[in-house]
């Protein structure tokens, strides 16, 4: 079959088997399939050889994924040429066009975009090792208790996790229109002030020598939630995952806000310390193994927010909203959670979202049909460990229990010169 043939190109493993087990047996779902798979890998040209030997059916489909993938067809045709190319095809005229030159049907094509290195988990120690202490003496505590490679590669992701804390608050302006698509929630209970933080945020209260009217939460959950999934979802160990978080805390300290995150962070539920990280190599053996769009979504979302088969199906995961698919919201108990996707799951998501929209008799959510069953399953198929239901169904994900709160002015500058500076050139 066509269908099964493109999903072959693409990647996807596709069998009897696949038809019964993902509900991809009908045409239309097939085709549904190859549209999302196309769409969400930017592919905008597909080229069939030996066209020629194509059923009248098979040519109808060709034009019907043309439309539905905004796709070019080149058909090369080895034998006597049919009278007319349109009604070879079943579709209206002017949509095909009869060339001799291959070249230039073929120009312009582009590589699939490389993504960036993730930060490397060698010599981290086991999460049962690392420092149980908070922000104020979690890197002296590593120093201390570490080995000199471990403290080395503890000390790389803090420092990781501080860079990308500070590079987020002077630049998240360029994700507000995605963080108002999704609301933001901001009802936040006042910070438990323990020894540690008072330590901690003690330098900027008198730094300024006034008393600012602080704490004050800091309203953005949306964006907190955001950043913090996207800091964790390259974390290749929970261990990478508490470093970078610590690192966090610091780097938006010097900015004058405090990160609360949950008191026993190790043994927290929820991205970069319950599920694995999705990496390309990862990704490449979902898409593989699962050649339905929702249900590679499904085990993507699963392992990028850590959680149990159950608790990603039971309730519906709306569409990103518009084109914004970086990011996925998923109810959790009475509370919502908002994760960032990590670069090698965007063409699930994306696909599984295209899908969605495909199929418009379908459930309007993008897991519509997918059990926990299958899910399971297909984490079986693929070789990854989900967290059982015991250990996290109950419980809600780290993240969702962090908050942010304004503590005092920003002690660090960005820029060549403090505007204080910038003023004083001015008035010059």
């Amino acid at each position: 079959m066509l269908a099964a043939d493109i999903l072959t190109a693409l990647g996807c493993h596709i069998d009897e088997d696949t038809d019964r087990a993902q509900h991809l047996g009908t045409p239309e779902a097939m085709f549904a399939a190859v549209a999302a798979w196309l769409a969400a890998d930017g592919i905008d040209l597909v080229v069939v050889v030996r066209a020629h030997r194509l059923t009248q059916a098979s040519l109808r489909w060709l034009a019907v994924l043309a439309h539905a993938a905004q796709l070019r067809i080149v058909a090369i045709w080895h034998d006597r040429r049919p009278p007319d190319w349109a009604q070879a095809f079943g579709s209206p005229g002017g949509i095909f066009r009869e060339t001799c030159d291959l070249d230039a049907a073929l120009a312009g094509a582009q590589m699939r975009p490389t993504l960036p290195p993730t930060l490397s988990a060698d010599g981290l120690p086991a999460l049962a090792a690392m420092p149980v202490s908070g922000l104020a003496r979690f890197r002296a505590e590593a120093h201390q208790t570490l080995t000199p490679p471990q403290f080395a590669a503890v000390d790389l992701h803090y420092r990781y996790g501080l860079q990308r804390a500070c590079v987020w608050l002077t630049t998240q302006g360029r994700c507000q229109p995605i963080l108002e698509a999704l609301g933001a929630d901001r009802s936040q209970a006042a910070p438990n002030v323990t020894t540690s933080s008072r330590s901690a945020t003690a330098c900027l209260g008198r730094a300024r020598g006034r008393q600012p009217r602080v704490p004050a939460p800091r309203p953005d959950q949306v964006g907190l939630q955001a950043f913090l999934t996207l800091l964790s979802g390259s974390s290749l160990t929970p261990s990478a995952t508490v470093a970078r978080l610590r690192g966090a805390q610091a780097g938006l300290l010097l900015h004058g806000v405090l990160l609360q995150v949950p008191a026993e962070l190790a043994r927290a539920c929820g991205p970069g310390l319950t599920g694995p990280c999705v990496t390309e190599q990862l990704a490449g053996t979902i898409r593989q193994r699962l050649a339905h769009p929702r249900l590679a979504a499904a085990l993507a979302i699963a392992a990028i927010a850590g959680r149990p088969a159950a608790s990603i199906t039971q309730r519906p995961i709306p569409l990103p909203p518009g084109h914004h698919g970086n990011l996925i919201e998923i109810a959790t108990g009475g509370s919502r959670a908002v994760y960032s996707v990590p670069g090698p799951a965007q063409p699930l998501i994306d696909a599984a979202a295209h899908y969605c929209r495909l199929r418009p008799r379908d459930e309007p959510h993008l897991l519509a049909g997918v059990s926990a069953a299958q899910v399971q399953r297909a984490a079986e198929a693929v070789g990854v460990v989900l967290p059982s239901s015991t250990d996290c169904d109950h419980r809600d994900p780290w993240h969702a229990m962090s908050a942010a709160w304004i503590v005092g002015d920003p002690v660090h500058r960005t820029g060549t010169t403090t505007p204080r500076a910038q003023a004083k050139v001015a008035a010059q």
